[in-house]
């Protein structure tokens, strides 16, 4: 189906702020739970469409609701990975140690780009843009949100990925979880004490836990 002029017209003139937020937000990557001048970014940029970014009470993350009632959501994420950019890059990390790997920089764009085309269109129904803090962490500010309820009364959410592996232009989807998610693990042993030079002489602990995991993967 072809995209409407109208539509067409909003995207060109909207993307090139949407860039530049991008690349201001990579520049200036924060951690999980401390994204508080992204957070600053976003609401600047939607004060210029009209739009008031609801901000948490952390100050970190927030949500903007276009039209009444919403019932579908989008979602983006903010925070940034501990891992150092390569120098090379033509548009590079300001903040030693830290870098938008994964995306998110992209992702919060693209999501205050879509609510400024939203708010430009006349919707049957009502969009909730989210904007959550903590994606990389665990437990991370999705379980945040759905407590604060902001996903109540919800027919659907989407979220999304940039994806390398797909050329520009291109997009693939499907229904329910995708890509990869993290969680934490305790792992308690006993046996008696001993050196780590010599495992042989006393319980190997690694090698314990290695082999318990590979053995009984369902124990974990």
């Amino acid at each position: 189906m072809p995209v409407p002029e109208s539509l067409a017209g909003l995207v060109e003139e909207i993307a090139p702020r949407a860039v530049e937020l991008r690349r201001t937000l990579h520049r200036h990557p924060e951690p999980a739970n401390r994204e508080y001048r992204t957070t600053e970014l976003v609401q600047r940029f939607l004060a210029r469409e009209g739009l008031s970014l609801n901000v948490r009470s952390e100050g970190t993350g927030g949500w903007v609701d276009i039209g009444e009632s919403p019932l579908f959501g989008f979602r983006a994420d903010l925070d940034a990975l501990p891992i150092t950019e390569p120098e090379d890059n033509e548009i590079r990390s300001g903040v030693d140690g830290w870098m938008h790997a994964c995306g998110h920089d992209g992702h919060t764009a693209i999501a205050a780009a879509l609510a400024a085309v939203l708010n430009r269109l006349d919707l049957a129904g009502g969009v909730r843009i989210l904007f959550q803090p903590a994606e990389e962490s665990n437990p991370g500010g999705a379980a945040d949100l759905v407590k604060e309820g902001l996903v109540d009364g919800m027919r659907g959410l989407l979220a999304f990925h940039v994806d390398p592996s797909l050329r520009a232009g291109r997009i693939g989807a499907r229904s329910g979880p995708i890509t990869a998610s993290s969680d934490s693990l305790t792992v308690t042993l006993h046996g008696p004490g001993g050196h780590t030079s010599r495992p042989h002489r006393t319980v190997n602990l690694v090698d314990a836990a290695a082999m318990n995991f590979i053995r009984r993967p369902e124990a974990f």
